[in-house]
């Protein structure tokens, strides 16, 4: 636009000077000057609005009708015709595309053969006036000038080319620190979904052996109710005197079992609570709760359990959970008997819990079905079992690793022959928080 208006401003003062001093301006018209800056106008304006294909289309088409007519005119070896086909096939590589730059370059050769051949048959007759005369500043300016274009030009292309090669780096980067950050809301978001899974599973597997249990929970009750209510009738039978003596023989009968009650419903909800309790516990008594809520399973498997703990043992952390392990741990055991041969006097399970240094071992021994060595790296697996599909979900052991890692950051370990039986130990800190008292 502003080379085009400087043109035609240019040969609208040659024009007039040339016919004040009695010479003929030669050059291209002022008028048609003027026409291609209002094209140039149009069709920046036409850029503007989004019409960049067309318009560069357009543009190119101007650039080499140009050329062409300056062939045309003042000959094919004219430098100025030449240095403008150049320009338009850079021009068409930037603008559009290279297919575009390539087909360019074929048809400015054949325009330049063409108009060649005609003006060497003299069809065509140039004006080679130019050719007789020395190169003037002028002549030098506009090569200079269109050498400047192409210059320009080039340099908008490598500058956008640049733009786009940071943008694009940009753009990475910034993928890349999405990609990163996604996978870490992934993996957070798949850890808790995954806890909680196993929580939900956790509370099924519960309420699942809470229901395995109730007969058990009905025979360990009727004795004590029954218990209860021979003494208190006996208490208040009107026709028998009573003595002192036997009165409260009799009551502390009826107060023990109303206390063994109360301690076996406070021991079955545990089983069903899943509250995030966070308390000093002591270790024996949540396992001696367990042992009782175990007792008909334990009479009906006949099998035994031999407890040891030379000192009462107190950490810091979940009662609930802890009790859940206990029961998972002693169930598996108590199941082990069932495909075993042992003798009954031999189901015996022990169990154990010691402390040494700051951290607490609990083992669970049992001498029943031997785990083998391929089983032993799927025992913590979901839905493992080796059990029959009425017996066992594969979900106790998992249940129980997951509790002992998350809750109470231990770890358990197995090992199992025929030799020494199968052994369970958990091994975990003894922690408590700043200003509770061991």
């Amino acid at each position: 636009m502003i080379l085009s208006f400087s043109a035609f401003v240019s040969a609208l003062i040659g024009k007039y000077f040339f016919s004040s001093v009695g010479k003929t301006y030669q050059g291209v018209p002022p008028l048609i000057l003027f026409f291609l800056f209002f094209i140039f106008l149009l069709l920046y304006l036409g850029s503007r609005m989004g019409k960049s294909r067309i318009t560069a289309s357009v543009l190119l088409a101007l650039y080499y009708l140009g050329a062409t007519y300056t062939a045309y005119f003042w000959g094919v070896d004219v430098p100025q015709a030449i240095l403008i086909y150049a320009l338009l096939i850079v021009m068409a590589g930037i603008l559009i595309n290279s297919r575009v730059a390539f087909f360019m370059s074929g048809l400015i050769g054949l325009t330049l053969l063409s108009i060649g051949y005609f003006q060497q048959e003299n069809v065509i007759h140039v004006n080679a006036l130019w050719k007789n005369k020395p190169a003037d500043f002028r002549d030098s300016f506009i090569t200079i000038i269109t050498l400047f274009i192409i210059a320009v030009v080039s340099w908008l292309s490598n500058r956008e080319t640049e733009k786009a090669l940071k943008r694009a780096q940009s753009s990475e980067r910034a993928l890349k620190r999405e990609r990163d950050l996604l996978e870490i809301k992934v993996v957070e978001r798949t850890r808790e979904l995954r806890e909680a899974q196993i929580e939900k599973i956790t509370q099924l597997y519960r309420f699942a052996e809470v229901g395995r249990l109730t007969a058990g929970f009905i025979h360990d009750l009727a004795s004590p109710i029954s218990l209860i209510s021979l003494n208190l009738n006996r208490l208040n039978h009107k026709n028998q005197q009573k003595e002192l003596d036997t009165i409260t023989v009799l009551l502390k009968r009826a107060m023990n079992g109303t206390r063994y009650l109360e301690n076996f419903v406070a021991t079955a909800r545990k089983q069903l609570q899943n509250h995030e309790i966070h308390q000093s516990f002591s270790l024996n008594k949540e396992i001696k709760q367990v042992i009782q809520l175990l007792h008909y399973k334990i009479n009906k498997k006949r099998t035994k359990i031999v407890f040891e703990s030379k000192e009462p043992i107190k950490t810091f952390g979940n009662p609930i959970k802890f009790n859940q392990v206990i029961m998972n741990l002693l169930l598996n055991s108590i199941d082990a008997y069932d495909d075993a041969k042992a003798a009954e006097a031999n189901r015996v399970i022990n169990l154990s819990v010691k402390q040494k240094d700051r951290a607490i071992l609990i083992t669970v021994h049992n001498w029943g079905a031997v785990i083998s060595t391929e089983h032993l790296k799927k025992i913590f697996d979901p839905f493992f079992t080796t059990k029959e599909p009425n017996k066992g979900t594969g979900l106790g052991l998992l249940i129980t690793r997951d509790i002992i890692e998350q809750n109470f950051h231990g770890k358990i370990t197995v090992k199992s022959d025929k030799k020494n039986g199968t052994f369970f130990t958990v091994t975990i800190p003894k922690t408590f928080p700043k200003g509770k008292q061991e």
